[in-house]
């Protein structure tokens, strides 16, 4: 999936963010430092309107009784997590076609996203990587992860790394695959090929053009996919705030409330970092009872469409 780099740092930041906020309940700080790795995993998982609310519901349900094995923490950081890849694609979805709209002009390729990456998406992708990871320096993703062919890693002379790239795709296929309960229990042959066919996902990324664009991007990608439209500017206050929490400040002299206030007129990550934070309040609300699932949904904006076709 191609922004997994600007889904996880939004996740990330978020979570630092949650951390420290008052409005965030107890519960919501246990799971995410409990289990922040699963709530990576839902910041990459589709479909992020379908069952927000009825997760949400379950864990808060069964909250108190919790024990160990019955998987409610680790389902309530999946939904948070979940919610943050909502926020972020939410809010850039939109700009993407607005920076390359020739990318998106066919009615074809609306739904291109999950063809392939556009060359914004790809450039937005690699200036988080270098604002919010420091190209790998900071915790969260190696210096090595946008290497072509891992070039740099000691032991990539010792190893095929292309033909290795197949086999290990296969072999994460072949665990997902044997998750599914249908691939040991459906007795019907044709119904079984139809089911695995629909719940495969192509491996459509192609991984040597990050590669290349962090290498040498096209002169004209700055201007367009960041600069014009205020893609990340590490002066917003949230921005600030976020970094100093990663960096392991404790007290970092930067009003929470306030910087969300400002990220509404600021940097686009900003924005979406604010709407995933927002998220996280509404569902915490809710998890402790203070709002109901009427006001709870349009807070997560549930239902309305990421982009309004015939929009570029």
């Amino acid at each position: 999936m191609s922004e997994l780099i600007t889904h996880t740092a939004v996740y990330e930041d978020c979570s630092r963010l949650a951390l420290t906020s008052p409005r965030v309940c107890a519960a919501f700080k246990l799971v995410l430092e409990r289990h922040g790795d699963i709530g990576a995993l839902g910041c990459l998982t589709r479909g992020g309107d379908r069952h927000p609310v009825q997760l949400l519901e379950h864990c808060r349900d069964r909250w108190e009784s919790r024990k160990p094995g019955d998987l409610v923490e680790e389902k309530l950081a999946f939904v948070l997590g979940w919610r943050c890849h909502n926020a972020a694609d939410r809010h850039f979805k939109p700009i993407y076609r607005k920076v390359q709209p020739e990318y998106y002009r066919n009615e074809t390729s609306a739904d291109a996203d999950e063809k392939n990456a556009s060359d914004a998406r790809i450039f937005h992708d690699l200036i988080v990587f270098r604002e919010v990871y420091d190209s790998g320096k900071r915790k969260g993703f190696s210096p090595y992860f946008l290497q072509d062919s891992l070039g740099g890693h000691p032991a990539a002379s010792a190893v095929a790394v292309v033909p290795m790239e197949a086999v290990l795709g296969a072999v994460i296929q072949r665990t997902l695959l044997g998750m599914q309960s249908f691939a040991t229990k459906e007795t019907d042959g044709d119904r079984w090929i139809k089911r695995f066919d629909t719940r495969r996902q192509d491996y459509y990324i192609d991984i040597h053009r990050y590669a290349r664009g962090l290498e040498g991007p096209p002169p004209d990608w700055l201007r367009r996919f960041i600069l014009e439209n205020n893609f990340y500017d590490r002066r917003d206050p949230l921005i600030r705030l976020a970094r100093a929490l990663h960096q392991g400040a404790r007290n970092p002299d930067i009003s929470l409330d306030q910087a969300v206030e400002q990220a509404a007129r600021q940097s686009q990550y900003a924005q979406a970092l604010r709407k995933a934070y927002l998220y996280l309040t509404a569902c915490s609300e809710f998890f402790e009872r203070k709002i109901g699932e009427a006001e709870l949904r349009p807070r997560l904006d549930l239902g309305t469409p990421h982009v309004l076709r015939g929009k570029k």
